[in-house]
């Protein structure tokens, strides 16, 4: 745990986080490769889980990738924008910034990867 005048940060197995080690509201929630990590079924651990530690009034940044899972087997998984709005129910969601990623390597080489960039507005 890492503490200062106005952040907390935890460093845990998300799933195993409980309530009581967070001390004050969570006010901003980044997520820049936690769900793209997981396949679907934790997914909606994640879901679950991330809903009982924010607010409405959480602030929300979250990066996500898609591309057809037919051609390229995750992790990363593709989770488009309809699971990114279905995750933050209660949240209003936009795309901050949204691009084709362009001349990856390996398993992405000839895949088409859109990157997403989510930010909540409420």
């Amino acid at each position: 745990l890492y503490n200062s005048k106005n952040i907390n940060i935890l460093n845990d197995d998300f799933f195993k986080l409980k309530l009581s080690n967070i001390k004050t509201p969570t006010t901003h929630l980044y997520d820049r490769a936690s769900v793209i990590a997981l396949p679907y079924d934790y997914r909606q651990r994640y879901k679950e889980k991330v809903n009982s530690i924010i607010n409405n009034d959480t602030k929300i940044m979250v990066i996500s990738i898609e591309y057809d899972q037919s051609k390229v087997k995750g992790p990363p998984f593709s989770v488009g924008t309809d699971e990114i709005f279905g995750i933050f129910p209660n949240h209003n969601l936009e795309i901050m910034a949204q691009e084709e990623t362009k001349n990856l390597s390996g398993k992405f080489e000839n895949v088409k990867v859109t990157q997403s960039v989510y930010i909540s507005t409420n």
